[in-house]
């Protein structure tokens, strides 16, 4: 048996992926119930915004002869931090003190939050770490080539096995599918897809300047260097 996780920072599309894979299989993903009901003995995909607490327990669970494989979701820090916070803090982007906001909790109602910037490098890190079958995906290249990347996840968690409906009609029908995916599970997004720099599209050259030292900071050189390079503010 398989166990599959899906891993991310809030706001970086998984509920694109939840949508996919719910309509092929019939089966429930972990989250508020949309497609399919929700019902834990047929749950195909379990999701965490905080996989370093929740990947040990999902470990220790496992029987001889399971694996847990790992999907990371992964958007650029500058735009998923901010549209995450944008709903739980006031602040406002043009005297926006960088680091300050990096520090703020990343989930206000709970006393032990890490901060915004240790929760998104946390996510990378557990990821990072862990030795086991894992995919990486970027919501950017997802949101360019939605049936590329796709494809992708659904050969990673053998879904041909499982799928009710069929694969290549889904993809003749992908344009009409992805709207879906946005209506049904993410219908607060505020660039519906449109947008690949929208959050943070206002920031100085200094803010965002700062914004790339401090979780270049957190997360550490080579992992930035491996992961995170492609969202580096060109000088």
């Amino acid at each position: 048996m398989v166990k599959n996780l899906m891993m991310c920072f809030p706001r970086s599309g998984n509920n694109l992926i939840r949508y996919t894979i719910e309509f092929l299989t019939k089966r429930p993903t972990v989250g508020t119930p949309k497609l399919v009901p929700q019902n834990k003995d047929k749950e195909i995909l379990d999701r965490s915004h905080n996989p370093e607490a929740k990947l040990p327990h999902i470990l220790g669970s496992l029987k001889e002869g399971e694996e847990c494989k790992i999907l990371l979701l992964l958007r650029n820090y500058k735009e998923s931090i901010i549209r995450h916070a944008s709903n739980l803090h006031k602040f406002n982007l043009n005297s926006l003190d960088i680091k300050e906001f990096l520090n703020l909790k990343c989930w206000p109602s709970e006393f032990n939050s890490p901060s915004l910037k240790k929760s998104y490098c946390n996510t990378l890190r557990t990821f990072h770490n862990y030795k086991g079958n894992k995919l990486l995906i970027y919501y950017e290249d997802l949101i360019k080539d939605y049936e590329k990347e796709l494809r992708k996840i659904i050969e990673f968690f053998q879904l041909k096995k499982e799928a009710k409906e069929d694969i290549e009609e889904f993809f003749k029908y992908k344009k009409y599918h992805f709207q879906e995916s946005i209506k049904h599970y993410a219908y607060n997004s505020i660039t519906k897809g449109n947008h690949i720099i929208f959050h943070s599209k206002d920031l100085t050259k200094e803010q965002l300047r700062i914004y790339d030292r401090e979780i270049l900071d957190c997360i550490g050189k080579d992992i930035y260097s491996k992961y995170l390079l492609r969202y580096l503010e060109k000088c």
